[in-house]
This record gives C-alpha cells, structure tokens and sequence, in this order.
C-alpha cells in the first residue's frame, strides 16, 4: 500500500525529524520525499500506514499535511 501526501515540508532538516519520528510510531514505513515538486510530496510505503498518526506528527511541528487527491 502506498498514500501520498501534500506537505508544507520545505527543508531537509525538517524532512528528518518527520521521518524518525515516524519511523518511532512504525518502524516498518518506506518514507520519501519530494521537497522540490510544487506540492512537497510525502510517499509512504508499507502494510498498514498509520495515516492519522502521520499528518499528527507533521502538524506537531507547526505544517500542513494531507493525502493527496
């Protein structure tokens, strides 16, 4: 299963803190991102993606985050 996300995620710095702790919550989550498309792009990966957990963890951190349409 795969979910893509819009994200307000602009910096790589930024990018790591979401994906370890992400990766805290599932250890099992394929995460990447795409900072340079328009939309700041989210892919993850995996069997059972914990997508409410997801966007929370983004919007801890003062951004925007929902599954792209």
């Amino acid at each position: 299963m795969i979910e893509v996300f819009k994200t307000h995620i602009d910096c790589i710095c930024v990018a790591e803190k979401v994906q370890l702790s992400m990766l805290e919550i599932s250890p099992k989550l394929k995460i990447n991102f795409d900072l340079e498309d328009c939309d700041r792009i989210l892919r993850v990966e995996a069997e059972n993606i914990p997508i409410t957990e997801i966007i929370a963890i983004i919007q801890k951190l003062g951004l925007t985050c929902e599954i792209l349409q």
